[in-house]
């Protein structure tokens, strides 16, 4: 007998002894009763995990509500509906503040009135600085505006109404200023009515800018005049004799 024969009888000799227990003259049994120990007995079973479980689905990060470019923080706080020293096709302005930390590029944004609106467009930037007041108004000609610093003119296309307009539905309302910027989202608006502190050759300015420029016990009616009389005015003009009162491209000179 050769010697790889002798080795591999301790192997056929295991192979016939476990036959032997598990016939013993019988039918063979269900495999079960036969099978071989696991190679790797210090291993512990692996469990079944079926289908992983991911959890929910993960939910879309809350990114808030939309914002302006402004944050809220340009502010309408002077308007200058009904001029006297100047006609009123080209006398009318109104002011805005910027009481944020970053100034504000206002081209494309969008000046509306009741009835029509003008985009802000120019060759050039235009900006508002923070704390800075800025005007912007029907025309820039000081002998035609009433000696108004204007930064820029959006024609006499937004006319500004002084008195009620009757309503087929809602409040009745003189006249109503809005901003909207670049992305379309508003910035700023007021609504007003003819019992608003404002008068024929007087601004009405908010008392500071702080304060909520939708309710008009925070508007005053100005009293101390500025600029000069307009040369096309007219001498027939009521206005014609005095410069109009406001504080143009300034903080409020009245208190409400």
């Amino acid at each position: 007998m050769t010697t790889a024969k002798i080795a591999a009888l301790p192997l056929l000799l295991a192979s016939l002894l476990l036959a032997a227990g598990c016939f013993e003259g019988k039918a063979l049994p269900d495999c079960g009763a036969c099978q071989l120990p696991d190679a790797s007995p210090d291993m512990p079973p692996r469990p079944d995990t079926g289908t992983p479980d991911r959890g929910p689905d993960a939910p879309t990060p809350d990114r808030g509500p939309d914002r302006t470019v402004t944050g809220g923080l340009v502010v309408i706080t002077e308007v200058h509906p009904n001029p006297k020293s100047a006609k009123e096709s080209g006398g009318e302005w109104f002011e805005i503040y910027n009481a944020g930390g970053t100034r504000q590029r206002l081209n494309s944004w969008v000046i509306k009135d009741r009835k029509t609106s003008h985009t802000i467009s120019q060759v050039g930037d235009l900006f508002i600085e923070p704390g800075q007041y800025l005007v912007l108004g029907q025309k820039k000609d000081k002998a035609a505006n009433g000696g108004v610093e204007v930064a820029y003119a959006y024609g006499t296309s937004i006319a500004l109404n002084n008195t009620n307009e009757k309503r087929e539905a809602g409040p009745t309302i003189a006249d109503e200023l809005v901003l909207v910027d670049n992305l379309g989202k508003l910035v700023d608006r007021v609504t007003y009515d003819e019992t608003w502190p404002f008068a024929d050759g007087s601004a009405m300015s908010l008392g500071a800018p702080g304060l909520d420029n939708a309710t008009k016990a925070n508007w005053c009616k100005e009293t101390q005049p500025w600029g000069t009389v307009s040369s096309d005015a007219g001498a027939g003009d009521a206005g014609a004799a005095a410069a109009d009162n406001g504080t143009p491209g300034k903080k409020a000179g009245c208190t409400p």
